[in-house]
């Protein structure tokens, strides 16, 4: 996506036949062998998840008949079996945007955060916490009676408007949009009372 690669070139025309096949945009296929030596398998990569989604089951697992298709694909247009093996070869997938999401939030510092809780001036507010898991920034302030007074509050909107501002500096690829961020509200309370003030049991 940065331009800084390209896609191996016995790739490029299993990409084309699944772009046709599925509507899609394929902007990369990874091939290793797992399991020691025993398992070829192909990654293939989209920029959205809800590409992806198009070759999964309803219940979020990876429909079969795809799988064997693209695999059956492969065998075709890769013509180097003794370079890539395709025997039992399992096909996955990912997307790009979550990751390049989750680098984004990863790329706010403790410094920024404690800049940010410095100029927000609320003496209720304990601490933020930014997290890729889940893309939800946690922002703690110190009781559970605070926390449902805040919750829905315009207090909250517009601590998610300054949090927005801060991750959109590195959000390169321009993938986060104010209306998909929200923040989660939790309690020093509640972390030292049912956490042992511990970000491992936390984040657990």
């Amino acid at each position: 996506m940065q331009g800084k690669s390209k896609m191996n070139p016995d790739f490029v025309p299993l990409a084309q036949w699944i772009d046709q096949q599925y509507g899609v945009r394929t902007i990369n296929i990874l091939y290793d062998i797992i399991e020691n030596g025993k398992l070829p398998r192909i990654l293939i990569c989209f920029e959205f998840e809800q590409e992806v989604s198009k070759f999964l089951n309803s219940d979020r697992t990876m429909n079969k008949h795809e799988q064997q298709a693209i695999a059956q694909a492969f065998a075709k247009t890769a013509g180097l079996q003794s370079q890539y093996p395709t025997a039992n070869l399992w096909v996955t997938y990912g997307a790009f945007e979550p990751v390049a999401k989750s680098e984004a939030m990863s790329k706010i510092t403790q410094e920024d955060t404690k800049l940010l809780q410095t100029e927000l001036n609320d003496p209720n507010l304990w601490l933020i916490m930014p997290t890729s898991f889940g893309l939800t920034p946690v922002f703690f302030l110190y009781t559970d009676a605070q926390v449902k007074t805040y919750n829905g509050s315009e207090t909250v909107n517009k601590w998610t408007d300054r949090f927005y501002a801060l991750l959109k500096a590195h959000d390169e690829f321009d993938y986060f949009k104010r209306d998909d961020l929200s923040i989660y509200l939790d309690s020093k309370e509640n972390f030292d009372t049912n956490y042992q003030s511990n970000w491992y049991y936390y984040f657990k």
